[in-house]
């Protein structure tokens, strides 16, 4: 799954890259999780050439009151690819939502001899990578408050986030260029055809402080993404 990313991206490249308008400088963070209930940068079809700040855990339009809204959004962080067009949750999202989520990378926690090492991953040149994600426009019937949210879709992981993510073997979404447009754009099934484990020559990983894993620490911090060794890790591409 992923629930940690990193959204300290250069401006100037997220522009280029996605033929953004603007780029604000709200929801840029060294590590986010999706427990806070973070807005990040959002781009939807509808408005394809601006950033919106949306809630992370997706609350679909179909929601009754808050109470409901906040129990399903906290199972909606992620989801799954394999079965989006089934789940009542995220079928529509699906049909007619879908989203892409720019990052400068993520966290993913390897498990190893009853402890678990924190990895960052990054696209090889440090490029802004891009998940596949669906968006929902949810209204609190009580207050009227109109509410965005999103969630990040997920696949079987490629060779190297095996190795890091080896308790649940999941990574996100991620879309190259080419396939941008065919998520946003395209049916069902060329959005379906896009869900599949991103190349490991793209993609570079490596172990960062165990600050990363301390929730009550500050972890939006440059330091969470430095590199750091571990004497029990034998990395396989090293």
């Amino acid at each position: 799954m992923c629930y940690s990313y990193a959204t300290n991206f250069n401006k100037a490249k997220l522009k280029e890259r996605l033929q953004l308008e603007q780029v604000p400088a709200a929801g840029m963070h060294y590590f986010v999780s999706a427990f806070n209930r973070p807005l990040l940068p959002v781009i939807t079809g509808e408005h394809s050439e601006r950033i919106e700040l949306m809630h992370w855990g997706l609350i679909p339009s179909w929601v009754k009151n808050r109470k409901q809204a906040e129990e399903l959004s906290a199972r909606a962080y992620n989801a799954r690819g394999e079965t989006l067009a089934e789940k009542p949750m995220f079928r529509g999202a699906f049909h007619e939502q879908r989203c892409l989520i720019p990052a400068a990378g993520f966290f993913e926690w390897r498990e190893q001899e009853g402890q678990k090492f924190p990895f960052f991953i990054r696209h090889t040149d440090e490029a802004v990578m891009v998940f596949g994600g669906l968006w929902a426009e949810w209204v609190d019937p009580e207050t009227g408050e109109l509410m965005h949210s999103f969630s990040i879709v997920t696949c079987g992981a490629n060779e190297l986030l095996s190795y890091i993510h080896n308790g649940k073997l999941r990574m996100p979404l991620i879309l190259d260029k080419q396939h941008e447009d065919v998520w946003l754009h395209g049916s069902e099934e060329q959005a379906s055809a896009c869900i599949k484990p991103y190349p490991d020559s793209d993609l570079e990983a490596f172990p960062v402080s165990k600050l990363a894993s301390m929730a009550r620490m500050n972890r939006d911090v440059p330091e969470v993404q430095e590199p750091c060794s571990y004497d029990v890790l034998r990395l396989p591409w090293k």
